[in-house]
């Protein structure tokens, strides 16, 4: 099971699907996205069909979605798709100012997003369930045994390209019947804020649906108490991000990509907070009703090519840490 690799969320890869995350995780993490409805700005055209040469001065003309200059004394000829008053057109048909839109930055060019994942396995893996088959859902409580910092020989998470987020990994001895008497529970993140000691008690609940032809969703919980201490989750969209402590939602649009096969683009998140919708910028972090959360990277294609059949781009990672424990 290969949930460490931070790599686009995709069917059977291309050489066209290698590039779709290519855009904001230049050395690697990456994943995919979905539709969006965004429109993609784009200059203002000239006037379509507007008048060009009148006989006699015209009112003014408008050329495609754009007001066209006013019109003025032409030569002979009737006015085009421009209006002007009841004579002919003037020098109108020009479009005129381009319309007020932003200039969406390119993917690719952005800093990559901070790594984040997570995972759990028996002590010494999964045995004889093949990787990428059945969706492992695990819920259980346990007693800490061992905490590393960094990965484990063995683990089930290993640092990808980007190696710049802390791995953290619990060997937790399960007080129940989870399938086996100790477990490797483990988690990245930029910087982790939470402490754990050997002998504590924790619960830990563990799901993961392989993606495949579809994004993968997982979700990694862990708890001392009533209240949630880490949550890491990723999906294909922000309704894919369950059982988290916080609402999630998709943000503004922060980047555009085309691609072979399609285009896609980049995007902040909100977070909803006791007084309303905080704003998570893109790879970034902020503090919401007492947790440090952590915005892994979220896309979404805008628009596919029916040629690249197995091509796809959607994906969304969070990270949950409560600041006290």
């Amino acid at each position: 099971m290969d949930i460490a690799s931070f790599r686009p969320s995709m069917k059977t890869m291309t050489t066209h699907s290698k590039s779709l995350w290519v855009a904001a995780w230049a050395a690697g993490l990456a994943t995919a996205c979905g539709g969006s409805g965004m429109s993609v700005p784009h200059p203002g055209s000239t006037g379509g069909a507007s008048s060009s040469g009148g006989a006699g001065s015209g009112g003014a003309g408008t050329g495609g979605a754009n007001t066209a200059a006013p019109g003025g004394t032409g030569g002979t000829g009737t006015g085009g798709a421009g209006t002007g008053g009841a004579g002919t057109g003037g020098a109108g048909g020009t479009g005129g100012p381009p319309p007020d839109a932003t200039t969406l930055a390119v993917c690719s060019d952005l800093p990559a997003p901070p790594a984040i994942g997570s995972c759990a396995q028996p002590a010494g893996g999964w045995g004889n369930v093949p990787s990428g088959s059945g969706s492992p859902s695990v819920k259980f409580g346990g007693t800490i045994k061992a905490v590393t910092q960094g990965p484990v020989t063995g683990g089930c998470l290993q640092p990808g390209s980007n190696a710049t987020s802390e791995i953290v990994a619990l060997t937790v001895h399960a007080d129940t019947d989870a399938g086996a008497a100790d477990w490797d529970v483990e988690y990245q993140v930029p910087k982790n804020i939470v402490t754990w000691k050997v002998g504590e008690h924790v619960d830990v609940a563990y799901a993961f649906n392989g993606g495949g032809w579809f994004p993968t969703v997982s979700s990694l919980t862990l708890n001392f108490g009533q209240a949630v201490d880490v949550y890491i989750g990723t999906g294909g969209q922000a309704t894919d991000l369950s059982d988290v402590p916080l609402t999630f939602r998709q943000g503004s649009a922060i980047c555009l990509e085309h691609d072979t096969c399609g285009d896609w683009s980049g995007y902040d998140l909100e977070v909803k907070d006791v007084n309303g919708w905080v704003q998570l910028p893109y790879g970034g972090t902020t503090s919401v009703s007492g947790y440090v959360v952590i915005h892994g990277g979220m896309a979404e294609q805008l628009t596919s090519n029916p040629s690249c059949a197995d091509w796809y781009v959607s994906h969304v990672r969070v990270a949950v840490l409560r600041n006290v424990n």
